[in-house]
């Protein structure tokens, strides 16, 4: 009996690791497929932000602004995007 209970455990945990290399390398093949844009392996796809301008003494506080626009971009992929412009209380501007 204990023969057996043990080699239903060394089978287990045998089962286990195999079950665990095998995830592991399901994850690897996946990262080589499908590299993350933050990947050295992926170029790029959209320029870099220049660097700020240098900070300006404070001024006084603008005055509040109003938002009566919304300005919305929707990316198709390879497509390009599309932009468009809707009036913060429903419709679109004159």
């Amino acid at each position: 009996r204990r023969r057996a209970a043990e080699e239903r455990r060394r089978d287990r945990a045998e089962e286990r690791a195999a079950r665990q290399r095998v995830r592991e390398k399901i994850e690897r093949d996946k990262a080589e497929r499908d590299p993350s844009p933050l990947s050295p392996l992926c170029p790029p796809q959209f320029a870099p932000t220049p660097p700020a301008p240098p900070a300006q003494p404070p001024q006084e506080a603008p005055a509040p602004r109003e938002y009566d626009q919304c300005r919305i971009q929707v990316g198709l992929g390879g497509l390009g995007d599309v932009w468009g412009v809707l009036g913060a209380f429903g419709g679109c501007p004159d």
